[in-house]
C-alpha cells in the first residue's frame, strides 16, 4: 500500500514541476517593447523581433526608425544636431575650422603641467622666469620674455618650442617632446596643441 501510495505522489509532483510552478507554459515573446510581442506567453521563447522589423522594413531610407526619427548630422537617430560651434558633441571648432575635442586648462592642461613636474619651478610662490603655470591668468601672462602662446599659432608659441631641439627646456633642462629624444608625456605637446588652436578655453 504504501508503495502505491508513493508512486501516486511521485507522479503527481512530477506533473506538477512539468507546468512551471501551476502555470501551463505559453511559449512566446515577452518584450513588451518588441513587435512580435504576446500578451498570453509567460515563457520567452528567444523570438522577439526588434522595433525595425515591426512592418516598416519598406520606411523611406532617410528615416532611421518607425517613428520617422532622422539620423542628425553627427549619424545619431534622433540626435540633438550640432553644438553652437557647428560640431559634435563636445567637440569645438578650432582656428583652422575643424571639429576636435575640447581641451580646457583646468581639465586638461594644468593636470598635464603637474603630472610632468612643471609646477615644481613655474607656480605662484616659486614662478621661474617669472612664469607661473599654476593659473590660468599666469600662463597667459607669461614670461619676462613675453607671451608663451600665440592664439591659433600653436608651431611658434614658446609653450610648444621650448621643449623641442634647440628650446630652453628640452637644451638646458633635457625636457623634450619624445621625438627629440625626450621622456616628456607624449600627450603632452598635442594636447597643448590642440588648447592654442582652440584658442586656449580655461
Amino acid at each position: 500500500m504504501k508503495i502505491q501510495y508513493y508512486i501516486i505522489l511521485s507522479i503527481v509532483l512530477l506533473l506538477s514541476s512539468c507546468s512551471d510552478e501551476g502555470i501551463n507554459p505559453i511559449y512566446g515573446c515577452i518584450d513588451e517593447n518588441a513587435c512580435n510581442y504576446s500578451s498570453t506567453a509567460n515563457i520567452d521563447n528567444g523570438t522577439c523581433e526588434p522595433v525595425l522589423a515591426c512592418g516598416c522594413e519598406d520606411l523611406d531610407p532617410y528615416f532611421c526608425d518607425c517613428e520617422y526619427s532622422i539620423l542628425d548630422e553627427c549619424g545619431i537617430c534622433n540626435g540633438p544636431g550640432l553644438n553652437e560651434d557647428g560640431c559634435c558633441g563636445n567637440e569645438v571648432m578650432n582656428c583652422n575650422g575643424t571639429c576636435i575635442q575640447l581641451i580646457t586648462y583646468t581639465n586638461d592642461i594644468y593636470p598635464l603641467f603637474a603630472q610632468n613636474n612643471c609646477l615644481s619651478c613655474h607656480n605662484t610662490g616659486t614662478s621661474s622666469g617669472e612664469l607661473d603655470l599654476s593659473t590660468y591668468q599666469g600662463v597667459l601672462n607669461g614670461s619676462y620674455n613675453g607671451s608663451i602662446i600665440l592664439n591659433c599659432n600653436s608651431e611658434n608659441s614658446t609653450l610648444i618650442t621650448t621643449f623641442e631641439s634647440g628650446g630652453l627646456m628640452c637644451e638646458n633642462q633635457g625636457i623634450c617632446i619624445p621625438i627629440y629624444g625626450g621622456n616628456l608625456d607624449t600627450d603632452f605637446s598635442l594636447a597643448i596643441t590642440y588648447w592654442i588652436m582652440q584658442e586656449y578655453p580655461e
